[in-house]
This record gives structure tokens, C-alpha cells and sequence, in this order.
């Protein structure tokens, strides 16, 4: 289940729509120097956006994609999707983290009560 939330995301179709907007070069460097990184002391795969960050990149490169982000009509829509699915998902997880009572598991280092 988590593996298939997370492929969703990662392939929503806000995520689809921001990265053919713009250019190859800038992605990357928006994921080297402001993307996820992985929680300190936290499971593989726990990531976090939570952290200062300062694209160095020319002006000029930045407003042209501001601009290209601002002209695409999908969008919006798409992001305005994007976080209604992540807030289900977020809910999704919670139930089931009450339901089959993880925190108790992870309280007793592990082994269920």
C-alpha cells in the first residue's frame, strides 16, 4: 500500500505537469539543492522538504520559469488535486495507524501488545 501511495505521488499529475514545464536543468537543480532529503534517524525512505533553502541559479532562469509555471492552464488543477490526494492519503495512513495500533508497536521497540 505505502509503495503504491508513493508511486501515485511521485507520478501525480501535478508533479507530471510542473516538471514538462520546465526546462530539464533547472529540475535538476531544484532537486539537488532544494529537494527531499532524508529524515536524520529516521527509516529509509522518511523525506522532508522542512529545511531552509536557496536556489542559486541566475534571476533570469528562475522568472522564466515562474513565467512558464504561471501561463501552464493544467496547473493549478492539477495541484489543487494534488493536495486534496494527499490530504485523503494523509488521513488514509492515520486511520491506519490507529487500527492496527502502530504506535503501540513502535512504543515497545517493535513487538506488538
Amino acid at each position: 500500500y505505502l509503495e503504491d501511495l508513493s508511486r501515485d505521488n511521485r507520478n501525480s499529475e501535478y508533479r507530471v505537469e510542473f516538471r514538462k514545464t520546465i526546462p530539464p536543468g533547472l529540475h535538476e537543480s531544484l532537486n539537488e539543492q532544494c529537494g527531499d532529503k532524508q529524515i536524520e534517524g529516521a527509516p529509509l525512505g522518511a523525506m522532508t522538504l522542512g529545511y531552509p533553502c536557496a536556489l542559486e541559479l541566475p534571476s533570469e532562469n528562475i522568472s522564466d520559469a515562474v513565467a512558464a509555471l504561471r501561463s501552464n492552464e493544467n496547473l493549478l488543477p492539477a495541484l489543487r488535486l494534488h493536495i486534496v490526494n494527499l490530504s485523503s492519503w494523509n488521513f488514509t495512513l492515520e486511520t491506519n495507524y490507529t487500527a492496527y495500533k502502530l504506535g503501540t508497536f513502535k512504543q515497545h521497540g517493535g513487538a506488538a501488545q
